[in-house]
């Protein structure tokens, strides 16, 4: 009897205890949860900077990245994530991320591979996704750029398509490779925006539209200090992203005329891509009809290239075809650029009536295949439907 009395006496002391410390737990817990950012998101955006160019030899990557910098500094993340392929001029190439802490290395590359060649671009976007998992992915191409063309800019570097790298011969990337490696990345970013110029044509963006939702693009060129990161990466990275507010921003800030000596020239576009099959559907019917320009007719020309980039709406207002053809075209057209804007002259170049979107333009069939523009998409799937400009079988 005297062990069950001893017994019921140290099992009441342990669990009185055990009440006494789940009092002191619990007054210790605070009343309220931790606050939740209602601004976070899970999305990493890499900037890809191919800077082994004229571009890298003048520090305009330094900059960039300083601004990047300022933008992290000042809370823009929401719990995201900013990293930066750099390939800096004749330097090793190698992956960070800018935190508020200061920039972060986390892997650097071998000097094997070009920064713009297919290898590399892959093993950077594969690492990417393993190191900097996210829900949601964004991805700036940041370099020299002439488009779709094999163009040789004898101004600064040779730039063909997009990118150069200079410590490879001057090695670029097709769009075409461009569209591939994205593509096959799986990393299917939310949007990219081509910090370089002359990327933003029609053949461009239909070669990347299975790549990403939303471009922005210029179809000019672009002044030498790229785009406000310190105005874009907050932008970046809203949890309810409006990429307009990016595109605006750009144009904006150049009307500052801070800089060039005052200098505001400036074009850019945001382009949703989910529109283009239907855009190239009512392009093809207008092909279809064999129109050419009256040949008094004087394209708006956006940039020095010798193959021409040239404002795509008022190419087509020059064809004649039938009204209604173009109003359909026309409605189309709005649906894949919903902003645009240039100022009224970039350089030598008026673009009083800039379009919002660049297109080569054919005056024969054998305009076709100059410089492979009969690989392009755009070619295969529309352009080519003109029985004016394809050649006879």
């Amino acid at each position: 009897m005297r062990k069950q009395i001893i017994g019921n006496i140290a099992s009441r002391a342990i669990l009185m205890t055990g009440i006494l410390v789940g009092l002191m737990l619990s007054s210790c817990k605070k009343d309220d949860p931790e606050p939740v950012d209602p601004l976070a998101v899970s999305r990493t955006v890499l900037v890809y900077m191919a800077a082994n160019n004229s571009l890298g030899s003048s520090a305009y990557d330094d900059l960039d990245l300083d601004e990047m910098q300022q933008a992290v500094d000042a809370g823009s993340l929401h719990g995201g994530r900013l990293l930066v392929f750099h390939a800096p001029w004749r330097s090793s190439q190698s992956l960070i991320e800018i935190t508020e802490q200061g920039k972060k290395t986390l892997k650097t590359y071998s000097s094997d591979k070009s920064s713009v060649s297919p290898e590399r671009m892959s093993e950077v976007l594969s690492d990417v996704r393993i190191l900097a998992s996210a829900d949601d992915y964004g991805l700036v191409l940041w370099s020299h750029g002439t488009g779709w063309g094999d163009e040789k800019n004898s101004r600064s570097a040779s730039t063909r398509a997009w990118g150069v790298d200079d410590s490879y011969g001057s090695q670029w990337m097709k769009v075409s490779t461009l569209a591939d490696v994205i593509e096959n990345s799986n990393l299917n970013p939310s949007f990219i925006y081509f910090d370089a110029c002359l990327m933003g044509t029609i053949e461009v963006a239909y070669e990347m539209r299975r790549c990403t939702p939303e471009i922005i693009a210029s179809g000019t060129e672009t002044r030498v200090y790229g785009m406000p990161y310190q105005l874009n990466v907050p932008v970046f990275f809203a949890k309810n992203r409006n990429l307009e507010d990016a595109a605006r921003n750009t144009f904006e800030d150049y009307q500052t005329g801070k800089y060039d000596n005052g200098a505001t020239d400036c074009s850019i576009s945001l382009i949703r891509t989910h529109g283009l099959e239907d855009l190239a559907a009512a392009t093809r019917r207008i092909m279809e009809t064999g129109a050419m320009p009256k040949s008094t007719y004087k394209p708006v020309k956006y940039g020095w290239t010798s193959y021409g980039i040239y404002d795509m709406p008022d190419y087509i207002k020059a064809l004649p075809v039938d009204t209604d053809m173009k109003t359909a075209w026309t409605k189309a057209f709005n649906r894949v650029v919903p902003y645009f804007a240039a100022t009224a002259k970039y350089g030598s170049y008026d673009l009083t009536n800039f379009g919002g979107l660049g297109c080569y333009i054919l005056d024969s069939p054998a305009d076709a295949q100059y410089m492979g523009y009969d690989t392009y998409e755009w070619w295969k799937d529309v352009v080519s439907a003109n029985p004016s400009l394809n050649p006879a079988d």
